[in-house]
């Protein structure tokens, strides 16, 4: 009765051994095939990193030498607050431009300093046309104006403001 509970035990111990050594197999295999998935990961982490890195460099570098479409725009559009804003932007860039030309990048420099002295020679282009024109038709109102003894324009004494408001008008 002893030896047969015991050869019961034994047969049970052998077959869980079984089990276990089938489960150690399949976590070896497990294993190796998760490994190159790991690796993979890994490459994929540093790569990431590596890839918002540049994305910071690239934002940093369109915010010092890049202008955006919209200000283009500005500058081939009316004369406006837009305009002029988009007009500083441009001569900031160019400006920054000299930060290259200091370093290894000057040819870089050079192209964007370039490209900003096009646009701002167009926008310089616009802003002589739009004053050209104010003063014309300002002149003409104050011909028109001046035989009514109305004396319109701009008057020098005024203030700043409000001669700015009447050349936007």
């Amino acid at each position: 009765k002893k030896t047969k509970s015991l050869a019961e035990l034994e047969g049970q111990v052998n077959e869980l051994k079984v089990i276990c050594e089938r489960i150690e197999s399949s976590v070896q295999v497990a294993r190796s095939s998760a490994l190159p998935m790991l690796a993979e990961r890994d490459r994929l982490l540093v790569e990431g990193k590596k890839t918002k890195s540049q994305v910071e460099v690239l934002e940093a570098f369109n915010a010092l030498f890049n202008v955006k479409e919209e200000e283009v725009a500005a500058l081939e559009s009316s004369v406006s607050p837009a305009f002029f804003l988009a007009l500083g932007r441009v001569q900031s860039v160019h400006a920054n431009c000299r930060l290259l030309l200091r370093s290894n990048h000057r040819r870089a420099g050079l192209e964007l300093m370039d490209r900003m002295s096009t646009l701002q020679e167009k926008a310089y282009e616009n802003l002589c046309r739009w004053v050209q024109s104010e003063c014309s038709s300002t002149s003409g109102a104050a011909s028109d104006t001046g035989s009514q003894g109305g004396g319109g324009g701009i008057n020098p004494l005024d203030s700043p403001s409000s001669t700015a408001s009447a050349v936007t008008q």
